[in-house]
């Protein structure tokens, strides 16, 4: 059995301890077609690495679309407000999860920049 992974998905922040960095759309979803993601922490503007598969909606879409959720929960740490909206709109339509993940800080909130 493979250990379960925390995502997290930036391209700027410095990725926590014990969590695996994605630093593109494509990345993070290639990590979630694993099964084994637990809990994501995501962004939305992906800068640079925005031409590997786009902006951190289409991760929280791909995951409506294959009704791939991870099990701890999904959490949204971008700065733009309209992404994040946008983000947690699908989550909270498609994810399953109690209301009370919408607006709550991922527990990695506030990483610094490389």
């Amino acid at each position: 059995m493979f250990d379960p992974i925390k995502l997290y998905m930036d391209d700027m922040r410095k990725c926590p301890e014990g969590w695996t960095l994605a630093r593109s759309v494509d990345a993070a979803i290639a990590l979630l077609k694993t099964g084994t993601v637990s809990i994501a922490s995501l962004d939305h503007d992906m800068g640079i690495f925005s031409s590997e598969g786009g902006n951190g909606t289409r991760v929280t879409d791909w995951m409506a679309e294959n009704n791939s959720w991870p099990e701890d929960g999904v959490f949204v740490h971008s700065d733009n407000p309209v992404g994040r909206k946008a983000m947690e709109t699908t989550i909270l339509n498609y994810g399953g999860y109690p209301d009370f993940y919408l607006g709550k800080k991922s527990p990695v909130d506030n990483q610094p920049y490389v």
